[in-house]
């Protein structure tokens, strides 16, 4: 891989959903997002209601960074451990997902499929030029 490869930015769409104190657990995710990378756009909050019924607050970010996929995702899980995510609850305190990315080239990688079957993340990515 050449040096310029490397230093390569990589945008990213992510979708973020909270039930729990989701203000707050939300603020928190973009305060700590920001550290280390750069955010191009943002859209939200939207209400919405999962498959059960529970009342999410969801929002999107587009950002760039120089993060690999592998290491980017260790960093999200590591914002969602900070605001109390409990794996597997239906209490959801801070979700992040990596839906998308497009490389410096300008190919969109989908890592999340089943996502852009919901209509929310289809609007929220394109409110931040993701579609």
């Amino acid at each position: 891989m050449s040096a310029a490869h490397e230093d390569a930015q990589v945008e990213y769409a992510l979708v973020l959903g909270s039930n729990q104190r989701p203000a707050r657990h939300l603020r928190l995710a973009l305060q700590r997002i920001l550290d280390g990378r750069e955010v191009l756009a943002c859209a939200g909050p939207l209400r919405t209601r999962d498959a059960g019924g529970g009342r999410f607050l969801n929002a999107a970010l587009h950002v760039r960074t120089r993060e690999d996929i592998g290491t980017l995702r260790a960093a999200l899980h590591a914002i969602e451990d900070a605001a109390g995510r409990m794996r597997g609850s239906p209490q959801v305190s801070l979700d992040i997902d990596v839906v998308a990315s497009r490389d410096a080239e300008g190919q969109v990688q989908v890592h999340k499929p089943g996502d852009l079957e919901r209509g929310y993340v289809r609007e929220l990515l394109a409110r931040i030029g993701f579609a």
